[in-house]
């Protein structure tokens, strides 16, 4: 006979197996019932009944093998059918005890090990009763087969028993060892993403029911994807393993600790008291990471951001709760990065704020609702304009919104990437207006700010295509970029830049002495400028600029020109050209401006440069 023999995973026939094998039961049921009919026996009222009974399971039986059914309910109500026909049959018949018939009663064990626990004990009852009823029921000649039907009786329900408590047992393993794999995350074995939504569903109702507090944690940890860039993928998954003891270490054993995924990983908090007692759990978590974690031999140095959400209304849910600590998350890791801080009503304000703002910026990119500005860059020297920086601008009703705002939100939604084509598109096409007009003087070069995100393999590409399509050579270009881009992927930023300069485009580092400022930067990319940042600019003066004249001491023995930002004053301007600077940029010489405005500005070059006064040197 054949028999299904794939096994789930988890260990045992799958319910669309044993709903086949049960069918397949059936079929074989009433074959042999009809086998029984044509052989020589004594005729009886039942016979035709007994045939309809043994054609019923034959198709019913087929059916359940070539195709299990969908409803779990229907298959349930034609076996209890089928079970009806064959005591109908049974109690007909003058031989009970020696009839085929019999089978059917015991397919019993099969069903129940099919529907589980309660179809069980309903089958085991239903077996029962039908023999039972049958035995009362039979004719008195038939009596002397008694002490067989009960031995029938017996042994089918004890078959029953035995079945069903050996298949419920494996099948109560199985699903617990598929809740648990599904609940639970393979690497750390913490609960997972799935396993918190569940339990802090039931602490929130907890909560509406019986009041108390509830809070929600979201750690991330802090510079972990530089460790990982550093030693690779396994190495960060043995130090995301060596996390765990820390974290459940720090929290009562009543809370829950979860990875929710990559480096981040969530806490729930119950029953504390007060704030006090929350911020002391904080306190913990963030104090856990004071010692270095060896892995593999290698310590590494780590601290944990974390957001804290507490529970202040029956209408708070378990995902926004964790939604407002992730929030909070994030706003630590802006602010205080390794410490802690609490969702309030002003992050919330903020992220309504932020969400319109997303939305207006989607709509402004539609709508092409951003414009152009441009600032000189002087010739300290002469005063005279030799190049200039595009900004991108954005007006609404409500004013100007500030760059620095919603540049960092386009980073964040990606949208950087559509603004920042527009802005090279339009830069470039002005740059060609310039050039066909005749108002640049020799070597100009419009600069644009490019994002960290931009620098992908395929920009020298996209670059290409944006000169090809103004009609303007590289060299009239030039790209400014931060420290921040150059070391989040050195590797494809070494290799897009010299794609660059190989078109002839200039590449500019920005803001320089803000970030890591690493001298090693300035050798490992090969540039062609520096700004120094406005922060350096403000103090300048005699005496008082060792950075910035060791900076343009280092510009011109690495043959990089320096560009100092932020220009506000003319003692500003005479002291960077005392100390060498060559050029400068600022609102002492002119405030950003539209196309037309520097357009006249090239066109009225100076008579008399606004450094080099009388009398100032």
């Amino acid at each position: 006979m054949w028999l299904p023999r794939e096994l789930s995973p988890a260990g045992w026939l799958s319910r669309t197996e044993m709903a086949r094998a049960l069918g397949l039961l059936y079929a074989v049921g009433g074959s042999i019932g009809l086998v029984r009919l044509a052989l020589p026996h004594e005729p009886v009222h039942a016979d035709s009944l007994v045939a309809a009974m043994a054609v019923l399971a034959m198709v019913f039986g087929v059916g359940m093998a070539v195709r299990a059914p969908a409803s779990d309910g229907a298959l349930h109500g034609a076996i209890v059918v089928i079970q009806l026909v064959i005591a109908a049959a049974y109690v007909g018949q003058r031989d009970p005890a020696g009839d085929v018939r019999l089978l059917f009663v015991w397919a019993t064990p099969y069903a129940a090990f099919y529907f589980g626990k309660r179809a069980a004990a309903a089958h085991t009852a239903w077996t029962a009763v039908v023999l039972a009823v049958s035995l009362v029921l039979m004719p008195p000649q038939t009596h002397r087969l008694a002490p067989s039907i009960y031995l029938a009786t017996m042994g089918t329900v004890v078959a029953t028993g035995v079945l069903v408590s050996w298949a419920s047992h494996k099948l109560r393993a199985a699903e617990y060892a598929q809740r648990t794999q599904a609940n639970t995350d393979p690497l750390t074995g913490l609960p997972n993403r799935l396993a918190f939504a569940t339990h802090a569903a039931e602490a929130v109702q907890n909560y509406r029911d019986h009041g108390g507090n509830l809070v929600v944690m979201v750690l991330d940890l802090d510079r972990f994807k530089l460790v990982n860039d550093t030693h690779g993928h396994s190495f960060g998954d043995e130090l995301l393993k060596a996390v765990v003891p820390r974290l459940t270490g720090a929290v009562d054993a009543r809370d829950l600790v979860v990875r929710l995924g990559g480096d981040e990983f969530g806490v729930l908090v119950h029953n504390c008291a007060c704030r006090t007692e929350v911020e002391a759990v904080a306190e913990r978590l963030a104090g856990s990471w004071q010692e270095p974690f060896w892995t593999n031999g290698v310590a590494s140095h780590l601290s944990a951001s974390i957001g804290i959400a507490l529970a202040r209304s029956p209408d708070d849910s378990a995902e926004s709760l964790l939604r407002d600590a992730d929030a909070a998350m994030y706003a630590t890791k802006r602010l205080n990065p390794g410490g802690w801080t609490w969702f309030d009503d002003r992050m919330r304000e903020g992220m309504a704020e932020r969400l319109s703002l997303e939305h207006r910026l989607n709509e402004a990119m539609a709508r092409r609702e951003f414009h152009l500005a441009y600032q000189p860059i002087v010739e300290l020297a002469t005063g005279k304009i030799r190049h200039a920086e595009v900004l991108v601008r954005w007006t609404t009703g409500r004013g100007e919104v500030a760059p620095l705002t919603f540049l960092a939100l386009a980073e964040e939604t990606g949208l950087i990437f559509s603004i920042g084509s527009w802005v090279l598109e339009n830069a470039a096409a002005q740059l060609a207006r310039w050039r066909a007009d005749r108002v640049l003087p020799p070597g100009f070069v419009l600069t644009v700010n490019v994002s960290a995100r931009q620098l992908r393999p395929d920009f020298a590409l996209q670059m290409e295509q944006i000169l090809a399509a103004a009609g303007v050579p590289g060299s009239a270009i030039g790209l400014e970029v931060t420290e921040t881009a150059l070391i989040n992927d050195p590797e494809t930023a070494a290799t897009v830049i010299s794609d660059l300069q190989r078109l002839g485009i200039r590449c500019v580092l920005d803001d320089f002495g803000t970030g890591c400022s690493s001298l090693a930067h300035l050798q490992q990319f090969s540039l062609d400028a520096v700004k120094l940042d406005r922060t350096f600019v403000a103090d300048v003066g005699p005496g008082r600029a060792p950075i910035v004249e060791a900076v343009i001491a280092l510009g011109d023995a690495l043959g990089l020109a320096v560009i100092a930002e932020g220009v506000e004053t003319h003692e500003q301007a005479r002291a960077l050209l005392g100390l060498g600077c060559c050029f400068g940029q600022g609102f002492y010489f002119s405030p950003p401006v539209s196309s037309q405005q520097l357009q006249a500005q090239l066109l009225a070059a100076p008579a008399v440069s606004r450094v080099d006064k009388p009398a100032l040197f």
